[in-house]
């Protein structure tokens, strides 16, 4: 499966090497997130079992929402 959950250290080794980075997609900003009350996932693209692209979803319940 090439989209898969990934765990915070695997991001965060792949956030290293990346060329581009931006905080809102970092470590520090999910750490950040959670104690703001937001879920955290970390997600990964592979292809042919080599990480391509990692991202950070964060995510809240909404006033109103399901």
């Amino acid at each position: 499966m090439p989209l898969e959950i990934i765990t915070k250290e695997v991001f965060k080794q792949h956030y290293q090497k990346a060329k581009r980075k931006s905080f809102i997609q970092s470590v520090e900003m999910s750490d950040l997130l959670k104690k703001r009350g937001y879920n955290v996932e970390f997600i990964g693209f592979f292809t042919n079992n080599q990480l391509q692209v990692s991202a950070l979803l964060f995510s809240a319940k909404m006033a109103g929402g399901l």
